[in-house]
């Protein structure tokens, strides 16, 4: 049996979520959180990625960096799905 993590440890790395997030900022997320429009989740992808929940609809989720200059999103590839979703974002430890 897989045991998921209550809560898991993260570093920004990159400036799509600027102001909110800076690189080198760690941040604790959760999978026992239901995401909502507003939430700053952690996306399952080849890196992992740190957006903003902006859309939830039958295609699945829209996310989005708070810097879009800096950021790679839904804007590019479309939405994700929620089992794409590993943590939703609670807290900023530095």
């Amino acid at each position: 049996m897989m045991k998921i993590p209550i809560v898991k440890l993260y570093k920004v790395e990159g400036e799509s979520m600027a102001p909110t997030f800076k690189p080198g900022n760690l941040l604790l997320g959760s999978a026992l959180i239901k995401p909502k429009i507003g939430h700053v989740v952690v996306v399952s992808r080849n890196p992992i990625i740190i957006k903003r929940i902006k859309d939830i609809n039958d295609q699945g989720i829209w996310v989005e960096g708070d810097n879009s200059s800096a950021s790679t999103d839904s804007r590019q590839y479309g939405y994700v799905s929620l089992g794409s979703i590993e943590s939703v974002i609670f807290m900023k430890l530095a």
